[in-house]
């Protein structure tokens, strides 16, 4: 008899949006041989859109709610980007596409928000994002935002609710645009957006012209699925009962209030600033085998991992991955069930093998995968780290079924 054991296996990098297949027990004839086989169904990233609105009155509380928003914003945008990337590597690319759009709650019309549109830097797109791109970002979104007064008198209406929730609709294709600038801006979006944050800040109530109840942005979405996520920015100002409209909104949409103390000194960590967004999110789980992977004398791991994915249409060697092998051994262009292009990550060997086992920086590398040999932080899952370095991570480039089979020793 042949027994073969089968297993859940996950990286400990962190898969996001992921679901397992359920593994399986088989038997054959032969030796006892171990192996893990699972597939694993991957969010691998995506257009990412933040939707803030800040309050843009001139009074003093709104002026330090400005500054004080300003300054949470590089490290929430720093947050936005590791989360979108989720696998924290720093050997590995990080794709990005980050998206801002910016509400003006007492301006009508067409200024009544902003987005890449209408200024392409507020937007980051780019398959290897540097801290210094998101720090670029947040300037540039702070200075949408620093002086918002110059379009909103005294007496403007404050139509927070209102112009949030036109914006919103209008980005998730729930309304038609009203001119030839909105025609742009919906021609210049994705088919669907991967994650939805918004972030509402105010120091005072809405004067909006319908219900609280009657402004339709979807409750808090705390599952794997495509959703949004609802921040509501309680500042020192805020005294209970004093934003009735704003208090009856967010419960109604299950906002979570992220509350400002006013004796909060600045953080000195600017990534640990005030919250701005709702912080929500998944792990993946860890590789935990019953026993070792196997390995050749060159430290070789047997196993193989490949990948389908909706947004691809070759296997880009840049980033390590390569056609899988036919029955004969030749790598030829496949397609899944699903008519998905089918691609293999490669394994890396001789000096960037070792580099990637020992190396946190993997200088040397390229793209390609390893099991290292790396200490582990306090915590940290007992099984072996599966490193996918350079480009190989299949990541934003949509959903992602990725398989990997390991052989164990005996």
């Amino acid at each position: 008899m042949k027994p073969t054991v089968r297993g859940a296996l996950l990286a400990t990098m962190a898969l996001v949006g992921c679901a397992s297949t359920p593994a399986a027990d088989t038997v054959g004839d032969g030796p006892s041989v171990h192996q893990f086989v699972q597939e694993v169904q991957l969010e691998s990233g995506g257009p990412l859109l933040l939707l803030v609105a800040v309050d843009d009155g001139p009074g003093p509380d709104a002026i330090e709610l400005r500054r004080r928003w300003i300054e949470g914003l590089p490290g929430a945008l720093r947050w936005l980007s590791t989360r979108s990337y989720a696998d924290g590597d720093p050997a590995a690319w990080r794709p990005l596409d980050l998206r801002v759009f910016v509400v003006h709650p007492s301006t009508s019309g067409a200024a009544a928000f902003v987005g890449p549109t209408d200024d392409p830097r507020l937007a980051l797109t780019t398959v290897k994002a540097t801290d210094a791109d998101v720090a670029q970002l947040a300037d540039d979104v702070a200075g949408e935002i620093r002086d918002d007064t110059s379009s909103s008198a005294p007496s403007a209406p404050y139509q927070l609710l209102d112009a949030t929730d036109r914006a919103y609709r209008l980005l998730m294709r729930q309304r038609p645009p009203d001119d030839s600038r909105e025609a742009r801006l919906v021609a210049s979006m994705p088919p669907a957006w991967n994650r939805i944050w918004v972030s509402v800040a105010s120091s005072r109530d809405d004067d909006s012209p319908l219900a609280p109840d009657g402004y339709v942005i979807p409750p808090l979405a705390r599952s794997f699925s495509r959703g949004s996520e609802l921040a509501l920015i309680e500042d020192c100002s805020h005294a209970p009962g004093t934003r009735p409209r704003l208090d009856r909104w967010a419960a109604a949409r299950r906002a979570e209030i992220l509350p400002w103390a006013c004796d909060d000194p600045a953080p000195e960590d600017p990534n640990q600033a005030y919250p701005l967004v709702s912080e929500w999110f998944a792990d993946g789980g860890c590789f935990s085998p019953s026993r070792p992977v196997s390995r050749d004398a060159a430290g070789n791991a047997a196993c193989s991992i490949s990948f389908s994915a909706e947004g691809i249409s070759t296997c880009d060697a840049s980033r390590g991955w390569l056609d899988p092998r036919d029955t004969r051994g030749l790598r030829r262009p496949r397609v899944d069930d699903m008519h998905q292009r089918v691609c293999e990550i490669g394994q890396l060997h001789d000096a960037a093998l070792q580099s990637c086992r020992s190396s946190v920086g993997c200088e040397g590398c390229g793209s390609g995968f390893c099991f290292d040999d790396l200490p582990r932080p306090p915590g940290a899952c007992a099984g072996p780290n599966l490193r996918l370095v350079g480009g190989a991570r299949p990541a934003g480039i949509g959903r992602v079924r990725l398989t990997i089979t390991c052989d164990l020793v005996p």
